[in-house]
């Protein structure tokens, strides 16, 4: 009788264990799902302030990079059609390759009509023959350092003008407020 007590008792107890290691599962489950949820947003956000930006500018595609450790990867591009361009985005940045990673070194936006020329570039991009090129950082409210570059280009040389300049910077500042403004929002959630 009191064996069989005992077995009952840790039979409670395993079920109890399980039931507990079911929930924190979920939770897990949960996190990962609003991580991606985030990270989701981000990439719409930073796509649509993109396409816009390059249909706006009449250039011809661009791209939105965010630094991960040694590596630099794509959250989100537009008319970005040819297959090595492509392969780039793909695999990412390797740390100091192309001019994104100098701005993202010396935190100051670059604009140039001349890429092909320039000492740090993407080699797709220089076989291409790409001139004009912008990238600028994307700044994280309250952070030393911004982690996303913002990139847009075309073929074509095409000196900038003081208002795309502008444009640029302001749109830079503002996708940096909104995706904090997402991250918050990401943060709130999981606490309630």
């Amino acid at each position: 009788e009191e064996l069989a007590a005992r077995e009952a008792e840790e039979k409670k107890a395993q079920e109890l264990i399980a039931r507990q290691q079911e929930e924190v599962q979920k939770k897990q489950e949960q996190v990962v799902k609003r991580k991606t949820k985030k990270e989701r947003e981000a990439e719409e956000a930073a796509a649509k302030a993109l396409a816009l930006l390059v249909r706006v500018l009449g250039l011809e595609a661009g791209a939105f990079w965010e630094v991960r450790g040694a590596r630099m990867v794509s959250l989100a591009a537009h008319g970005v059609e040819e297959p090595a361009l492509r392969k780039v985005l793909e695999e990412g940045l390797p740390y100091g390759v192309g001019l994104a990673w100098q701005v993202y070194e010396t935190r100051s936006p670059l604009f140039t009509a001349r890429y092909a020329e320039e000492d740090r570039v993407v080699p797709a991009l220089k076989a291409l023959d790409w001139r004009t090129f912008a990238a600028l950082p994307v700044p994280t409210p309250g952070a030393p350092r911004a982690r996303r570059i913002f990139v847009v280009g075309q073929r074509a040389e095409r000196l900038w003008r003081r208002s795309e300049v502008d444009l640029l910077l302001l749109a830079c500042r503002t996708l940096g407020l909104g995706l904090e403004r997402l991250t918050e929002k990401a943060r709130h959630e999981a606490v309630n």
